[in-house]
């Protein structure tokens, strides 16, 4: 982003991480291998789905830190949101769709992608 005349380094990574530049940052991750590996420990399935869907959280760590589940729209539109962990989350009412599913941990964040067909 430009300021004036000076690029603007500081961006938020996540609603957890402070205030970041290109030179520092708060992520985890070290790797690629690192990335898949936080990936394969959260599955959310069925998917597609058109009742609930659940979400298996693959490491008792997770489960203990995390923060909150929030469902988006594409849009952007916040439709559900919870502070506790639920491994079956009813989504009956939703329309068919795309939307995402953001878990927030205490030292990252993960987004799953939801298809919801009726």
């Amino acid at each position: 982003m430009l300021k004036g005349n000076y690029i603007d380094n500081s961006f938020r990574i996540g609603p957890n991480c402070p205030g970041s530049t290109a030179i520092d940052d708060c992520s985890l991750y070290l790797g690629i291998d690192d990335i898949l590996q936080a990936e394969n420990e959260i599955v959310i399935y069925p998917n597609p789905t058109n009742n609930y869907f659940k979400i298996n959280l693959n490491n008792t760590h997770k489960i203990n830190n995390l923060i909150s589940v929030t469902i988006y729209k594409s849009d952007g539109t916040i439709l559900y949101k919870t502070d506790n962990y639920k491994d079956a989350i009813q989504i009956s009412n939703f329309e068919e769709g795309i939307y995402f599913i953001q878990m927030d941990f205490s030292r990252d964040q993960v987004t799953k992608k939801l298809i919801i067909k009726n």
